[in-house]
């Protein structure tokens, strides 16, 4: 992983243009993976007992590993699940400035050059507890003067609204941009994350039950283009919460002032083959 970039990772996302303050009460975020793919290179079904920076070899093999810097302890991984707990995460900031802290995993390859088709991860549906917690997915997207990351998570908004969101950090405009936000139904057992890569990025979910078999219909939450000049990406997953006091984001408030969204991307599928 581009090491220069871990202190700019954070899982959060403020929207400057309502510049609306908010005291968090921090609250661990505790959940578990299941699965974590990025067809048709790797799956770690998390079976083994050795939680993240190891990994599965990749398929066909090869050696892989994540890059886990806060750790994951001893008995994280059991049973087909690796339980992810934003407390004994690190502290990291996002591409405004705001803290947070969060226990993340990114695989450590660059995935231009692996003919990448989809990234998915599937989490017990949980609701995050406080205001500013999260988990889910993330790519990151480097080159010479970008420096990317996107986020797909379960995530507890500031005005207390839980929700899936979509979201784009850019950390050399330090600007962040809502992609998409859907209501969450915590009536199922777990929730499948995926990336679809193959034309731009497709970010879509589905309810399983507690057998991980689909309950629901896939659903497409939001899209997004081509950025030129990325040279190196990468993904993994996060649980994260929010520390301290921040600039709030309130994507359906900005959606009432007609903000609009920017249709962007890290990479398109002549990328990624």
């Amino acid at each position: 992983m581009n090491r220069s970039a871990v202190n700019r990772l954070g899982w959060f996302f403020s929207i400057v243009s309502l510049a609306l303050v908010a005291n968090i009460a921090s609250a661990s975020v505790i959940t578990n993976i299941h699965e974590f793919s990025v067809s048709p290179v790797f799956t770690d079904n998390f079976s083994d007992g050795n939680p993240p920076p190891s990994a599965p070899d990749l398929v066909g093999g090869g050696a892989a590993s994540y890059f886990a810097p806060a750790g994951f302890p001893s008995g994280a991984e059991s049973g087909g699940k690796l339980q992810l707990d934003s407390s004994l995460g690190g502290p990291y900031v996002n591409a405004i400035g705001d803290s947070r802290k969060s226990q993340f995993a990114t695989l450590s390859l660059n995935l231009l050059s692996l003919g990448v088709t989809d990234i998915s991860g599937k989490f017990d549906l949980v609701a995050p507890p406080a205001r500013g917690d999260a988990y889910g997915l993330y790519m990151l997207g480097f080159g010479p003067s970008a420096s990317l990351e996107l986020d797909f998570m379960v995530w507890h908004g500031f005005d207390d609204a839980l929700s899936i969101f979509l979201v784009l950090q850019d950390f050399v405009s330090h600007t962040i941009t809502p992609i998409a936000q859907a209501p969450v139904d915590f009536g199922f057992a777990e929730i499948a994350l995926e990336f679809d890569v193959t034309n731009g990025i497709i970010g879509s979910y589905t309810y399983l039950d507690n057998n991980g078999v689909p309950a629901s219909a896939a659903t497409v939450l939001g899209s997004i283009g081509d950025i030129p000049g990325i040279s190196v990406v990468e993904t993994g997953f996060f649980a994260g919460e929010a520390v301290g006091g921040a600039t709030v984001p309130e994507p359906m408030s900005i959606a009432l002032f007609g903000i609009g969204i920017v249709a962007l991307s890290m990479f398109s599928r002549r990328r990624i083959s």
